[in-house]
């Protein structure tokens, strides 16, 4: 939310802003982003302050002052495979189809959402 100062009276729909000359609005970053580049207004908190680029964290990188974090380095312990429960049968098709890529390797999710829930619950384990 951003404070902005209406330099004309307002009146808009969508999104909506609604004001006098001189009255201060408090606007979603994008309506007020919006208000201030048609003239409409200026901003009360000071300009908005965009972080560092991509190839200015890239440079600083290089340079050695600052550190990535890749995944590996932010687990201490290897990821175990989580343990997935059967399913009741009036759980929902997601369920089955995690259940399935859990229990069997060369089913992929694609696959797996391909078919129907009977198709699933018959195929692991569930009476119909």
């Amino acid at each position: 939310m951003r404070r902005v100062r209406l330099t004309h009276a307002m009146k808009m729909d969508d999104p909506l802003v609604v004001g006098d000359t001189n009255q201060e609005l408090r606007l979603p970053d994008y309506v007020a982003a919006m208000v201030v580049k048609l003239g409409n207004g200026v901003y009360l908190d000071g300009e908005p302050q965009l972080g560092p680029v991509r190839a200015e964290k890239e440079e600083k990188i290089a340079a050695g002052t600052l550190t990535q974090v890749s995944e590996e380095s932010s687990q201490s312990e290897p990821a175990e495979r989580e343990e997935v429960k059967k399913p009741y049968g009036n759980a929902p098709k997601s369920a089955w189809v995690r259940y399935a890529c859990a229990v069997d390797e060369k089913m992929s999710e694609e696959r797996a959402e391909g078919m129907t829930k009977a198709d699933l619950m018959s195929r692991y384990g569930e009476r119909l």
